[in-house]
Parts: structure tokens; sequence; C-alpha cells
């Protein structure tokens, strides 16, 4: 999902998210790259009890973003799909 449309979702129950990567984008919109990190970050928060995040391992932003997040994990690493 766009970071717009994280922004306004708040009633959404996800079983799965996925987080491919994060880099500094739409900041046209957003005033810094930590405001748009936290607008992709509320994808977790959509999540329900059960959910699970998916986590590209070769993503720094990612992995400071959610590394305190206690929710079942699942990791996956793109470096060698190529």
């Amino acid at each position: 999902m766009s970071s717009f449309q994280l922004e306004t979702l708040s009633v959404v129950r996800a079983t799965a998210a996925v987080i491919t990567n994060l880099a500094p984008d739409h900041l046209d919109r957003y005033p810094n790259g930590a405001d748009y990190y936290a607008a992709k970050a509320r994808i977790a928060g959509l999540l329900g009890p059960a959910g699970t995040l998916c986590l590209n391992r070769g993503d720094v932003e990612s992995g400071r973003l959610f590394s305190s997040d206690q929710r079942r994990r699942f990791d996956f690493d793109v470096s060698n799909l190529e």
C-alpha cells in the first residue's frame, strides 16, 4: 500500500504485511524521510493480533524501523534473486 493510503486507513485488519524496502520518497508530501517512514510503518498497525510482518532482511531502514516489533515475523532476502 502506498504511504498516502496508509495515512487514512484505520479499520482494515490484514493477516500479513510485506515491506520490500524503504527509501526516502514523496518528499514533496513529507517534510523528511523519517515522516515518510512513519507513514509506511502504519501498515504494521493494520495487522491483526495473529498477523505476520514480512521484511526484506537486506533493507537497513526496514530492519531499523521494525526492530522492536514483537509480532510474528518472516524475513526474506532478495539479494540472491538475480
